[in-house]
């Protein structure tokens, strides 16, 4: 048998009541890409935000298939659209495979380090 991990009834709410962690650059820092990625999170989770079937569109010309890509749907602010009951409006047709690179990126610098300062903090209590 596994033994028990201190974190194991931890939830992500619970991000909270963490104290004396450098917040700026970290994922605790408030900005549009993670809001982003917890609005996503959320709709992908919670309202199938991409269906089981995704459309998939393509450029063609000359009859050869030139780019693929799944359209993001649109975001103000790291949050989705909405207009009374309806989201997923793709007016600004951002192509989600030109968006994700940039923000893995981003999103491994703030991961890395939010645990950079965890360590610190912890090394030194």
């Amino acid at each position: 048998m596994y033994p028990s991990l201190k974190s194991k009834n931890i939830l992500y709410g619970d991000k909270k009541k963490i104290k004396n962690v450098e917040i700026t650059n970290t994922v605790f820092q408030k900005c549009e890409q993670i809001k982003m990625v917890i609005n996503l999170r959320n709709e992908i989770i919670h309202n199938c935000l991409w269906e089981p079937f995704q459309k998939i569109y393509y450029n063609i010309s000359n009859c050869e298939i030139i780019e693929r890509f799944l359209l993001q749907p649109d975001l103000t602010e790291g949050t989705l659209d909405s207009y009374k009951n309806r989201k997923r409006f793709f007016y600004e047709e951002k192509k989600i495979n030109e968006e994700l690179p940039n923000l893995y990126l981003y999103l491994l610098t703030k991961i890395l380090n939010t645990i950079n300062n965890l360590n610190d903090l912890y090394q030194t209590s």
